[in-house]
């Protein structure tokens, strides 16, 4: 099979185009199942570096081609709400920790 991930953005009225701070990704999750994933986040806008909040969970739930896997790279949560949750904590963890 073939996937092609295409992502169109449109910044808000009145900001410039690099001022976008969603993100959206997809492409086949590395793992032995060969499953595909997609993920589109919504950056708040006032909130404090959307950008690499963004970034963090783009990246984590859908690595980038070539990214290492395992215990010293991201491995993408297992799709079950137990997962889901601790994949969510975790993000937050690390976001506080990056402050």
């Amino acid at each position: 099979m073939q996937l092609q991930v295409v992502t169109f953005s449109e910044a808000k009225d009145g900001n410039a185009p690099d001022e976008w701070q969603d993100g959206a990704s997809g492409g086949v999750a590395g793992d032995a199942t060969g499953m595909a994933r997609f993920i589109v986040v919504d950056g708040a806008t006032g909130s404090f570096d959307p950008l690499r909040w963004v970034d963090q969970l783009v990246t984590s739930f859908v690595p980038p081609p070539g990214a290492k896997r395992g215990p010293a790279g991201p491995r993408p949560p297992v799709l079950e709400p137990a997962a889901m949750r601790a994949w969510f904590a975790q993000m937050q963890g690390r976001g506080r920790a990056g402050l």
